[in-house]
């Protein structure tokens, strides 16, 4: 027993996280929209043969998701549980190599504990991003964690002569690169730091990295061969910045760091009440000061190294953040990288605190995890839940899913037009059976609306082939008015029906497109 008495605490914190991770969805607080959908229905269709390289509508993230949730349709059917169960074991990879990693990193079994429980449960950003399906977020903390700790392994230890290993190290590296292309924020420390540790002693060992790097992104170069070099576009396009330093600098700091430390959550920016936002304030910059005093006296032992590959790691997050124009991303979620850095420096404090009193020690380490879960208890009984929407119109939950479907089914409504954010996920809760193209507008402003991507192309075919239209709206009386008005020009009849946030338009005397409603397709 005493064998496995080290990983109890790990264990614990892996229980904690499943814990919160069940209630969330059993409390149904965690809103189903368009964005998680169109990674289901890249899943189903993978059951049914196909195989996309990267999600529909965009070109920077790899499908592993719609992959790993194809097996689990296949096992357990196809449902918004399923899906989001399969986020909450990527969860638990992500706890267990952040433990993993801290170990390795600090030889501290009390550390990697007291960093395993702060992942377990940590602030409303990282729970927003990887409880749902809205990206590859969650792997990328994954992918991340493994490079940081087999790059540091092989640049520091006698894994240095082993082919195999950096081979595996660039296959791991160029994956995660097809999976979303923020990890280069994992790859270039890790290069820098073996530079500056071997020079040009292991080229070698380099150039076979670089190869397992293509072998392993190889569906990200098969794609820019066979789709005019897309793929690179939308690398590199958010890269040309054009906003100023002084926006960027608001970004991070008025934005991004108040959502990864708790302070507000990522989709609106409003801070929580005052008392959470102080205390945050307060207890991370007692950190900051403490382990930096401590350091300096040597009241901890970090290896140089470490010091060395973290300083990196983090100097070269800062120059991507605000050097581009994801500095003046408003939700935080590019700062996600940073989490695991954040959840090292508050178990180092815990640490610190432990050398004098292990009983404060674990009171501090409760009131960061209680500051964390503060915020979450107070996003999830918001009206519509835990969500990334910062527009009005477009953040409601799925109260009225249900009932929109029975009214469309029977009223035989099977084929119109609606937005982006109705259109998938109306497609999927459907089973396809209701197929709405989005070429409405969702945005206040409107009148400019000059369309956009319709990233299932086959719905907006299917939608313009059928005799019949409808549309659907979402909490925007004035684009309402505004199709009863053209509507009302093309002298067609029709009927109206408002169900929660939905308003739609049916039983029109003859079909209408949106083309004819003055949106361009």
């Amino acid at each position: 027993m005493s064998r496995w008495k080290p990983y109890f605490p790990l264990l614990l914190a892996l229980l904690l996280a499943l814990a919160l991770k069940l209630i969330l969805l059993i409390a149904d607080v965690v809103p189903f929209n368009s964005d998680e959908a169109i990674v289901a229905l890249t899943a189903r269709h993978i059951l049914e043969g196909a195989r996309p390289i990267f999600f529909y509508g965009q070109a920077y993230m790899g499908t592993i998701d719609s992959y790993m949730i194809a097996v689990g349709f296949s096992l357990f059917g196809e449902s918004v549980l399923v899906m989001r169960l399969m986020q909450t074991l990527i969860y638990l990879l992500f706890i267990l190599s952040s433990w993993i990693l801290a170990l390795r990193l600090f030889s501290s079994y009390s550390i990697a504990n007291s960093a395993a429980f702060l992942a377990a449960l940590p602030p409303i950003l990282v729970t927003t991003y990887t409880t749902p399906y809205f990206g590859t977020y969650g792997e990328t903390l994954v992918f991340g964690n493994i490079i940081l700790l087999l790059g540091f392994e092989l640049i520091t230890r006698k894994w240095q002569r082993s082919l195999i290993a950096w081979i595996g190290l660039g296959f791991i590296a160029g994956f995660a690169f097809w999976t979303f292309s923020l990890i280069v924020i994992y790859l270039f420390p890790i290069a820098l730091f073996g530079l500056w540790k071997h020079r040009q002693r292991l080229w070698v060992q380099y150039l076979v990295t670089a190869v397992g790097f293509f072998i392993g992104s190889s569906p990200w170069w098969w794609y820019n061969f066979n789709y005019e070099w897309v793929a690179w576009t939308s690398l590199v396009d958010p890269l040309i910045n054009q906003a100023s330093f002084f926006h960027r600098l608001i970004g991070f700091f008025g934005l991004g760091v108040p959502a990864l430390l708790g302070m507000r959550p990522p989709w609106q920016p409003e801070y929580y009440i005052w008392p959470i936002v102080l205390l945050a304030l307060v207890m991370y910059l007692l950190a900051i000061l403490e382990v930096r005093r401590a350091w300096s006296q040597n009241g901890i032992s970090v290896d140089q190294d470490v010091v060395r590959l973290l300083f990196l790691f983090f100097s070269g997050f800062l120059l991507f953040f605000l050097g581009t124009e994801r500095g003046i991303d408003s939700t935080g979620r590019y700062l996600l990288p940073l989490f695991p850095l954040l959840i090292f420096l508050t178990a180092l404090f815990v640490e610190i605190i432990k050398k004098q009193s292990s009983r404060v020690a674990l009171l501090t380490l409760i009131g960061f995890l209680s500051l964390n879960l503060s915020g979450t208890w107070i996003s999830s009984q918001s009206e519509d839940g835990i969500t990334t929407q910062f527009d009005p119109i477009t953040s409601f939950n799925n109260l009225h899913d249900d009932e929109l479907i029975e009214f469309l089914n029977n009223n035989k409504i099977s084929h119109g037009y609606t937005n982006y954010w109705v259109s998938y996920r109306l497609a999927f809760l459907s089973r396809e059976r209701l197929i709405f193209s989005p070429e409405l507008p969702y945005k206040l402003e409107f009148l400019n609306y000059k369309g956009q991507v319709v990233a299932i192309p086959y719905y907006a075919w299917l939608a313009d082939k059928s005799s019949h239209s409808a549309f659907i709206t979402t909490k925007h009386p004035d684009l309402d008015d505004f199709l009863r008005d053209r509507l009302f020009q093309l002298e067609v009849l029709y009927m109206e029906e408002q169900i929660g946030p939905y308003h739609i338009f049916y039983d029109l005397s003859e079909k209408v497109t949106p083309e004819q409603l003055g949106f361009a397709n």
